[in-house]
């Protein structure tokens, strides 16, 4: 990893206050049928970090120096903070998911609420343009942020048993590799 590889990182992904910030339609299938509609108001209501919040702080903090140690010795301090930055997670999520419309409100943060169109939407976040779609299968919401020089992909997973999983990849060309994790909650 070079220096101007490391000059880049915190273009890497958007930050969480870019994602939950924006206003405008994304990308998701325009029309669901029936039996998917009834199925999402279960998905509807809080959700919270199942276990400690504080265990899987600590887990995203380790994944951030482990993701360090691939950058020159010169540069780990830097890349890790950077890192911890884009790593991070929501304590408590509020979802409002219908077929035709996305909420989602991350802490203290603004909520994200927008229709599931299908469209693309490009706005500005506080690292540069960032553009936001949002893909809804079954029990599954994508949401992808993409910027000029990485992308950051949130699959929420929704579980019959009132549970939330949520998948996060952070793909860079300042990164060796992408980074993953995965944050359990429960409903309620």
């Amino acid at each position: 990893m070079h220096l101007l590889a490391l000059l880049a990182l915190p273009f890497a992904a958007p930050q969480l206050s870019d994602l939950l910030v924006a206003q405008d339609a994304v990308e998701a299938p325009a029309a669901q049928a029936p039996e998917v509609q009834d199925s999402v108001q279960t998905f509807t209501g809080t959700y919270k970090v199942k276990g400690s919040a504080e265990a899987q702080r600590q887990k995203l903090d380790k994944l951030a120096e482990e993701a360090a140690a691939d950058f020159p010795f010169y540069a780990k301090s830097i890349a890790e903070g950077r890192l911890k930055e884009a790593i991070t997670m929501c304590e408590v999520y509020d979802i409002d998911l219908q077929a035709d419309t996305w909420m989602n409100k991350c802490d203290a943060l603004p909520a994200l609420n927008r229709p599931i169109d299908g469209s693309a939407t490009t706005w500005q976040g506080a690292n540069g343009p960032v553009t936001t779609t949002i893909k809804r299968m079954d029990n599954t919401v994508v949401l992808r942020l993409k910027t000029e020089s990485g992308t950051r992909v949130n699959t929420f997973k929704f579980h019959d048993d009132d549970t939330m999983t949520l998948h996060v990849t952070l793909v860079s060309d300042s990164l060796e590799k992408p980074v993953k994790w995965v944050i359990p909650y429960v409903k309620g």
